[in-house]
């Protein structure tokens, strides 16, 4: 059985760590260095609008620290979902900042960029084949929806960076891909037992938050005969089981206790404005708890309704079958 290392920086490429923490991060000798780049937790605006959540100059940062850390240490590195929603242009983006980062530090590397974009024709095909299966929650499509979307994107497995892997590239950038393919696909090539690299994946895949650093702290996990162990990496910071199950129930420490606020979505900005103003008074002095006094709440914006203007919303999540796990996988591979 192989024993693996892998040093995981962020939660996401973008939203930093500390120079103490990477630096701890290397000395621990890793395999690989690899970092979700993206998510769907912030909505669909990224997708449909084709924009990134993070500033340029922060991935930038964030991107500049792997390539020379990986480097440094003679091994590989990967991300996925690149550009928050992992559309082509995420993808491309991405690999100019890296190509950017190895210019100017003369470092020679062979990238692998993943597409997971797609074409609404072929989905079409899929869809009159009856091979396009909805996930239980999707709201119901017909072959129109296809032509509605602004931006389609697959989901990237283990499969396609391991491909990439053995075709020698040293920097991977995925698009839309699960948060544990990024993690997982080196470890299941080298022969790890699987059920431990993707529970693993998943326990490390938002960085530093599974230990009591938080995302600024990174994480740090080494996968063998036995299972994997997770370790902390900021200096100070450890690794308990009760930091990694709250991460692992639905992200939150408490699943019973979230936050209100109301979202009003219509066909038009006046009529969303004119409903979320006529709840204002309602939500002002809601009463939670029957039988107690009716309370008053504090708005934490003022005003308190916020126009959006006009937004996106998510249309698909169904399943695709094909005939070979890269059928709908485009590579493009690029010394620099």
């Amino acid at each position: 059985m192989a024993n693996v290392k892998i040093f995981v920086p962020y939660g996401a490429v973008g939203l930093n760590c500390t120079e103490e923490a990477f630096e701890a991060g290397l000395a621990m000798h890793p395999d690989i260095i690899s970092s979700d780049a993206g998510s769907t937790d912030s909505g669909p605006y990224y997708l449909g609008s084709g924009h990134g959540k993070y500033s340029i100059r922060d991935v930038k940062r964030d991107l500049k620290r792997m390539v020379l850390g990986a480097d440094k240490l003679g091994i590989p590195m990967t991300i996925g979902s690149a550009g928050t929603c992992g559309s082509d242009e995420g993808v491309d983006t991405a690999y100019q900042l890296i190509k950017e980062i190895c210019e100017e530090a003369g470092i020679h590397k062979k990238i692998a960029r993943i597409y997971s974009q797609q074409k609404p024709e072929i989905l079409k095909k899929k869809y009159r084949e009856g091979r396009i299966n909805a996930l239980k929650g999707a709201p119901k499509i017909s072959e129109k929806t296809f032509d509605e979307c602004s931006t389609i994107v697959a989901l990237l497995g283990a499969e396609a960076y391991q491909e990439a892997f053995k075709n020698g590239a040293e920097i991977i950038i995925g698009g839309r891909s699960t948060d544990t393919a990024v993690m997982s696909a080196f470890p299941l090539m080298k022969g790890c037992d699987p059920a431990s690299c993707w529970h693993a994946a998943k326990t490390v895949e938002c960085g530093g938050v599974c230990t009591s650093a938080g995302l600024p702290g990174c994480v740090f996990m080494e996968l063998d005969e036995k299972g994997f162990t997770i370790h902390s990496v900021q200096p100070g910071s450890t690794v308990s089981p009760y930091s990694v199950s709250a991460h692992l129930i639905c992200e939150n420490a408490n699943p019973i206790q979230l936050l209100m606020i109301l979202t009003v979505t219509a066909d038009t900005q006046e009529q969303a404005t004119q409903i979320t103003k006529a709840f204002n008074p309602l939500l002002l002095h809601y009463n939670m708890f029957s039988g107690k006094q009716m309370p008053s709440y504090g708005f934490i914006f003022s005003p308190a309704e916020m126009e959006r203007g006009a937004i996106y919303e998510f249309k698909l999540y169904h399943t695709v079958s094909v005939d070979d796990p890269l059928e709908l996988v485009r590579f493009k591979y690029d010394t620099i």
